[in-house]
């Protein structure tokens, strides 16, 4: 009785909460801050839990309070919503220690812990890879065109006389890697003296009069050649042959089989004059048997019948006139482009009668 006396002594009816007080929501408790109008005595408590020591805290005589509840604790509620985390609890503040009274208050506290699921960008300029550019261009065959006599592994030429036997033959040496095939196209040959060229060997590489040369025959990815015999042009001095060579890229699969030139058998299609149509072999050894010895040489020189007929139309050759001397003269070192030879000729008529007469 004595203590309720001493309690009830201490009450000011007179005190009250002084405006609202404030909520705070921190991460593990709930807090209230409240003013009194004079010093506060009296108590503050979650409702429900007065009992409970960690649940009430006493006033000490100051008009500014702080009660905190710890959210696992005292029985605050905590429940999840759409977007968050609710935790609410009732706090009593009474202004005697042990009566609720009508000046006490009553305060439900409630904290939202919002959450969100929420998709952030952010923007970053990349420059490109700075790309190294590493180039490696092969290196190309040296290329040659020879005249030999003795075929393909015979020796240049010094000396021939119309009708001689020689042998065209075009060249590269190959690169370490053997990238390449050759291609021997565009040949022509000229008198160096202004004169018209004539076409030996078309832009498909085919044989274009092939009574003087014939298709080219390829012996390997890089060399190329044929055989044929010496001619000249009429009343010249020089003759001068020019071919293209072209690299090509050897394929991986047809390798140089698809390089190659795709001829057709072709016959001259040059015509003799009307002195030579028609003329049988037995006509022609018996007119050569009552022929001046000028004439005979037609016979002695190792040239077919048909070859001295293309000759006449193609190079207008007075065989019995004039000998032909052909210096084989190295080419310039081109990989692609005309490639040419120089063939002089000397008046020889005498050193070629005693030759072949005599």
């Amino acid at each position: 009785l004595l203590q309720i006396i001493n309690l009830c002594d201490s009450f000011d009816n007179d005190n009250a909460v002084e405006g609202l007080p404030e909520l705070f929501c921190d991460p593990n408790s709930i807090s209230i801050v409240f003013k009194s109008q004079k010093p506060f005595v009296g108590r503050t408590f979650v409702k429900g839990y007065v009992l409970n020591e960690r649940c009430v805290q006493y006033g000490e005589g100051n008009t500014a309070h702080r009660f905190t509840v710890p959210l696992d604790q005292c029985g605050v509620r905590r429940y999840r919503e759409f977007n968050g985390l609710s935790a609410t609890t009732t706090v009593i503040i009474s202004f005697h220690k042990l009566f609720i009274t009508k000046i006490d208050k009553a305060y439900h506290l409630r904290c939202f812990y919002i959450e969100s699921l929420q998709t952030l960008s952010q923007h970053m300029d990349v420059s490109a890879m700075t790309t190294v550019e590493l180039v490696k261009q092969t290196k190309l065959p040296v290329c040659r065109y020879e005249i030999l006599t003795g075929g393909p592994a015979g020796k240049p030429v010094q000396f021939v006389r119309v009708g001689d036997v020689v042998y065209h033959k075009w060249s590269c040496k190959p690169t370490a890697e053997e990238l390449y095939c050759m291609k021997v196209h565009s040949c022509v040959v000229y008198d160096g003296q202004g004169g018209d060229s004539v076409e030996l060997v078309d832009k498909n590489g085919c044989a274009s009069e092939p009574t003087v040369l014939p298709d080219l025959e390829y012996l390997g990815d890089l060399i190329t050649g044929q055989q044929t015999n010496v001619f000249k042009f009429a009343d010249r001095s020089s003759l001068y042959f020019s071919c293209q060579i072209e690299l090509l890229v050897k394929d991986p699969y047809t390798k140089c089989a698809s390089a190659r030139p795709q001829c057709k058998l072709q016959t001259s299609n040059t015509a003799t004059s009307e002195e030579d149509e028609g003329v049988s072999d037995e006509e022609y050894s018996a007119s050569m048997a009552s022929a001046a010895p000028d004439e005979q040489l037609y016979d002695i020189l190792p040239i077919f019948k048909d070859t001295v007929k293309g000759l006449r139309k193609i190079a207008n050759v007075d065989l019995p006139e004039q000998s032909l001397i052909v210096f084989g003269v190295e080419s310039d070192r081109l990989p692609i482009g005309p490639f040419k030879q120089h063939c002089e000729v000397t008046g020889a008529r005498n050193i070629m009668h005693q030759n072949l007469l005599g």
